[in-house]
């Protein structure tokens, strides 16, 4: 194992090169943070076994492929691992603290891929259970990667620690019905995922931040309309029989409701591609009247002397001598030019 690119609630993951000499993703056990409030060890290896059990079903493009898992005990004491593929790139959280801006075009393909990454697993009756940004690996191309089936549930084999009804997963993208029951279902799959596309959408495209997530429908004044913005809002529609019954039918609105609002972005918006990440610039500062910034200086500074903030009137203090002292300086130097021309007229 060469470098540690990641940790989560339960684990490690590690770069590696397996004995064929590719490179691969090692995630492993973490049990030292056993007594800081996570589970108790047993249940961290039966999670464990469990992710293994449901990723390895799944096989599909837009999943990080798992390939093995073992224990190792050479060590004194047994360290539980899964074998993955290794993603070259960040997860989507990345991104979104970067806030920079993507072609639209990439960031839709990036949510229709997590949403067919979604629609298969349904397919194969596995619920995820945490959609969220920091699940979802992003390759250097954009593609999108859904990872960490570490709480999923096999809907037609619950065990007792991934039941359906087993109140699980990160508080933020939980649907309305999943908080008040605590009954996973793929309409709360889908509400999560629809979560995560109006967050990338207004970030990425927008570089707009929401004061609150939406928990029936999106803000008033968030910057997603028309076609796309109806899609999403039936996805994240607080009744669940409100939403869309299957992930295949949210992705097929989706798509058509991003091909609408790939033109309108582009009209709107400067943007760059998913592998050209740089600031946007900053628009021109406002003109101020003159005496604007004397005067706000002053409140400032009266507002510094109220509340006793010695070193900003000591650096206050200080500038200004600085300034006072250049200033005779400038006038000193001056001054002897002048004598200096003076006398030589003289002679």
């Amino acid at each position: 194992m060469s470098r540690r690119i990641g940790r989560g609630g339960m684990a490690q993951v590690w770069a590696a090169r397996d004995a064929d000499g590719n490179d691969v993703a090692v995630k492993l056990l973490d049990s030292s943070r056993e007594g800081e409030g996570f589970e108790p060890g047993w249940k961290q290896v039966k999670r464990f076994e469990l992710e293994y059990s449901v990723s390895a079903r799944l096989r599909h493009p837009n999943i990080v492929r798992v390939h093995a898992t073992g224990t190792d005990s050479g060590r004194g004491f047994p360290l539980h691992y899964l074998v993955m593929e290794l993603v070259d790139g960040h997860n989507l959280r990345h991104y979104l603290r970067t806030q920079a801006h993507w072609l639209p075009g990439d960031v839709f393909a990036l949510l229709a891929g997590v949403l067919r990454a979604l629609a298969y697993a349904h397919d194969n009756r596995i619920l995820h259970r945490d959609i969220k940004p920091d699940n979802i690996m992003v390759t250097h191309d954009g593609t999108a990667k859904l990872t960490d089936f570490g709480i999923a549930v096999d809907i037609d084999r619950p065990s007792h620690l991934t039941g359906l009804h087993v109140m699980i997963g990160t508080r933020m993208y939980w649907a309305p019905e999943y908080r008040l029951t605590a009954v996973a279902t793929e309409r709360s799959d889908i509400f999560a995922a629809a979560m995560v596309c109006v967050e990338t959408i207004e970030l990425l495209l927008y570089r707009y931040r929401a004061p609150a997530r939406p928990q029936d429908g999106i803000p008033p004044d968030s910057p997603i309309t028309g076609g796309l913005r109806g899609v999403l809002d039936r996805a994240l529609a607080a009744d669940p029989n409100a939403r869309y019954a299957s992930a295949h039918e949210f992705l097929a609105d989706f798509e058509a409701a991003a091909r609408e609002a790939e033109r309108t972005v582009l009209r709107d918006v400067t943007l760059v591609g998913p592998t050209e990440i740089r600031p946007v610039p900053f628009p021109a500062p406002p003109q101020v009247e003159p005496g604007t910034v004397l005067r706000a200086e002053r409140n400032r500074l009266l507002a510094a002397l109220n509340r006793d903030d010695v070193l900003y009137v000591t650096a206050l203090l200080a500038v200004a001598t600085l300034l006072g002292v250049a200033l005779a300086v400038a006038v000193f130097a001056i001054a002897v030019n002048l004598l200096g021309l003076s006398g030589t007229g003289v002679r």
